[in-house]
């Protein structure tokens, strides 16, 4: 049976000294992370999550995002990832759509939470992911501590894992539904197209509301790959930091291309590491493209 879960298990089991993810100068194993994910569902499960409940994520990339990510259908629930660039309205009417009971948030977004407490009409709990509390939340690193290794719920296959909102450009927001067996199988006929395996360092600067950054975290749970997260971007601490983690694919919008191409020409780097590129989310022009290539020539886009 396809489940998230499993996949998590298995990357500890394949690979469990490899590098799970490198964030702001921290690295964690896969072993690591599967303990800190069943620490972090037991949490999720003190404060409501069980079978199918909703828990949203408004919050900038990060390593409580990715094990966010798994935690939560670890605890039985269904993860709702919130586009944090909609308006207050909008969010409030993903979340009372999606009938989400928990909310996560991170400390770039939690002066929203009175205002949303205030007008959402499900939420039951909000547990802070960041370092920053406000009142009437729950705090996950002080809960951490004292957390048991909670079983996994052993959801899966036709189990609902995400709901993912669209953008809202042609009315309001609409919430996809992502079974496990949806979202894995995707998974791996991507990994198997664009040609990625365990040995592979993944970027993921895209937000993770994304399904591209939700894709390239957990394609790398899945191949017991390594996944860099990156919080915000800015070209040139990008390139350092992909030559410092040696990343080999990268998920990009053609702006992000654009700023890294014109960062090389600025100060040439050596980024032979760098393999593969995927893009999209906006037309590439062929001109963008074309000194992309000369940029990059060991790199297929």
């Amino acid at each position: 049976m396809y489940s998230f879960s499993r996949s998590l298990r298995r990357a500890a089991l394949v690979n469990p000294n490899g590098i799970a993810t490198r964030f702001e100068g921290r690295e964690t194993s896969w072993k690591q992370a599967v303990e800190q994910v069943q620490r972090f569902a037991s949490v999720l499960a003190g404060a409501g999550v069980t079978a199918d409940v909703r828990a949203a994520i408004i919050g900038t990339n990060s390593e409580a995002y990715f094990q966010a990510l798994f935690a939560i259908p670890w605890a039985g629930g269904i993860s709702v990832p919130l586009h944090w660039r909609l308006a207050l309205p909008e969010i409030i009417h993903c979340l009372d759509d999606a009938g989400v009971k928990v909310l996560l948030v991170d400390d770039a977004f939690a002066h929203l939470v009175p205002e949303i407490l205030a007008r959402a009409s499900t939420i039951k709990q909000v547990i802070a992911i960041g370092t920053e509390k406000a009142p009437n939340m729950l705090s996950l690193h002080e809960l951490l501590g004292s957390a048991e290794l909670m079983p996994d719920a052993g959801r899966g296959g036709d189990d609902i894992v995400s709901l993912y909102y669209t953008g809202g450009t042609t009315g309001k927001a609409k919430g996809v539904i992502l079974t496990h067996e949806d979202f894995l199988v995707n998974v791996l006929q991507w990994a198997f197209t664009v040609g990625v395996g365990r040995h592979d360092v993944f970027l993921i600067v895209a937000p993770m509301f994304h399904l591209v950054g939700g894709l390239n975290a957990v394609a790398a749970a899945m191949l017991g790959a390594c996944v860099c997260i990156v919080r915000k971007f800015d070209a040139a601490e990008l390139v350092r930091e992909m030559v410092r983690s040696g990343v080999t694919k990268a998920a990009l919008v053609p702006i992000m291309i654009d700023a890294i191409v014109a960062c090389l020409d600025r100060q040439p780097t050596d980024l032979s590491a760098l393999r593969r590129i995927s893009y999209g989310g906006a037309p590439m022009p062929e001109t963008s493209l074309q000194r992309a290539i000369k940029a990059l020539p060991h790199t297929l886009f």
